[in-house]
């Protein structure tokens, strides 16, 4: 609230400004708003909210170099200030507009939370985050978030090399990675895949679907397995499934576990029995 009211007032000095004189130099202002613009949670408010009429999303924006970036704001706030700006300031800038666009939003940030969710139960039992020069072979303790780092490149590589990893998921799901592969103290090495969902239907169910596609596959070597967590309400149709779908989704994963049996499909309390030592696959 506090950034959004700065981001307000600079709009207001830079339209001033404008007033005065349109041929005014904005870069002292255009570094103050990019600057702004660096603080979370900034693509919430009514200026961000704009970008999309201007074709370019909070997203793309981000991405831009740092030219780039004052060459569009110098198009967007001068636009913003044309079609929005005084309307909004008439009618009275609320910081309820942040919140609303925060809670709409939500849904997209739910991996983000079961990624954070995860990540405090790795260190809660004791494994420690992987260096870009280590190998999570023989290495028990050790976690990795997947990306684009060289740790990533590293570990992928490593299992390629010599454990032979397949990872036919990967290339079945567009080349989209796992989120997090965690080694326990046997030196078993868990692939993972993690989702938070609160309801069923739509974009929810082919989330879950890449879970359970997961568990489908199986590695040559016995030290890797496939492990799908699913966080939230979603996990709860399983326990008694009645809807077709459910039930079908329920007998499919029974089945990939039978025939891939060093998998997983787990929800908190399952992830927190094999983190803990209380789960073995023989």
């Amino acid at each position: 609230m506090e950034n959004n009211r700065k981001l307000i007032d600079r709009i207001t000095a830079i339209k001033v400004a404008l007033d005065d004189d349109k041929n005014v130099d904005l870069k002292p202002h255009l570094v103050a708003l990019a600057n702004l613009l660096e603080d979370r949670n900034m693509n919430f408010n009514e200026f961000t909210s704009f970008f999309p009429s201007l074709d370019v999303s909070f997203s793309i924006y981000k991405k831009l170099s740092p030219n780039e970036k004052f060459d569009f704001l110098n198009i967007a706030v001068r636009k913003y200030i044309e079609k929005r700006h005084s309307i909004y300031m008439s009618q009275g800038y609320s910081a309820t507009t942040l919140q609303v666009r925060k809670d709409f939003e939500k849904h997209k940030t739910e991996g983000s939370s079961a990624k954070k969710k995860v990540e405090g139960m790795l260190i809660k039992f004791g494994f420690k985050e992987l260096k870009s020069e280590e190998s999570i072979i023989d290495n028990p303790y050790k976690y990795h978030f997947f990306g684009t780092s060289v740790a990533t490149t590293n570990l992928l590589n490593n299992l390629r090399q010599k454990l032979k990893l397949e990872f036919e998921w990967q290339s079945v799901h567009q080349n989209k990675s796992a989120d997090v592969a965690f080694s326990d103290e046997e030196g078993n090495i868990y692939i993972s895949e993690l989702k938070h969902t609160k309801e069923t239907g739509g974009g929810q169910d082919k989330q879950v679907s890449e879970l359970i596609s997961l568990i489908s596959f199986n590695e040559s070597s016995e030290k890797i397995r496939y492990l799908s967590f699913l966080d939230g309400i979603y996990f709860n149709t399983f326990v008694n499934p009645t809807a077709p779908k459910t039930i079908a989704q329920v007998s499919q994963i029974k089945e990939y576990l039978e025939s891939c049996p060093k998998n997983f499909f787990v929800n908190t309390y399952g992830l927190e029995q094999i983190l803990n030592h209380k789960v073995r696959v023989e």
